[in-house]
């Protein structure tokens, strides 16, 4: 089964926010635009905010409230650290964080 595309870390957001509501947790977001915030962004001159290429990356860091305590790290690249109760997967695709985030909750909730 194919995911939705999810475009860009904002749009990965907005579905992460939609898992949150369906299972009544909460949710909090930290972003971080621009090449001299993102952390994977080193290429980037000092003091330089545009990649190379003219874009301006975002990187989001999200966390789930309710149990497991699940965090996600969404990358300008296309993909995703999700953390759950300790347990790091990396290299998630982006386009899978929504399925991901509702796999990692219980069937009860």
């Amino acid at each position: 089964m194919g995911h939705p595309h999810l475009p860009s870390a904002e749009v990965a957001v907005t579905a992460a926010r939609e898992v949150a509501r369906a299972y009544n947790v909460e949710m909090t977001v930290t972003d971080d635009i621009g090449a001299d915030q993102a952390s994977r962004r080193a290429s980037a001159g000092a003091f330089a905010v545009l990649d190379p290429g003219g874009s301006l990356p975002h990187e989001a860091f999200i966390g789930l409230g309710g149990s497991p305590v699940v965090t996600v790290q969404v990358f300008p690249e296309d993909d995703a650290k999700i953390t759950v109760e300790g347990v790091v997967f990396d290299d998630v695709p982006r386009d899978s964080v929504p399925a991901f985030l509702r796999s990692a909750r219980p069937a009860n909730d």
